[in-house]
């Protein structure tokens, strides 16, 4: 489960991911993104467009999501640098490493 505001940045790394940028060098994890990661952008603006701005909104996440959404986190902080990160994603680095922290532990072998 996350919850709306980690929903929204993470979200944010998916949409750059699939929109924003890619690597110099062939890069698995990117490829990755890109192959499931817009039917779960997709499902994220719909539940953003029913929900609105309500804090009490929670996502459960499949394993494969969470992967999917782990990765373009990580893939951002590689490829997006200093304050253009928060201006992009809408949350720190820092943030975005402890939501990779928080997905890390959802995630079952």
């Amino acid at each position: 489960m996350v919850r709306q505001d980690e929903a929204a940045a993470l979200a944010q790394t998916l949409n750059e991911v699939l929109h924003g940028f890619r690597p110099a060098r062939f890069d698995p994890s990117f490829e990755k993104v890109r192959e499931s990661g817009e039917e779960l952008l997709q499902r994220f603006l719909i539940l953003f467009r029913e929900y609105g701005e309500s804090s009490e909104l929670e996502i459960g996440l499949s394993n494969a999501e969470a992967i999917t959404l782990r990765l373009a986190a990580e893939l951002c902080i590689e490829h997006i640098h200093g304050s253009e990160f928060s201006t992009r994603i809408g949350a720190s680095t820092e943030e975005m490493k402890r939501y990779i922290q928080l997905l890390g532990r959802q995630i079952t072998p």
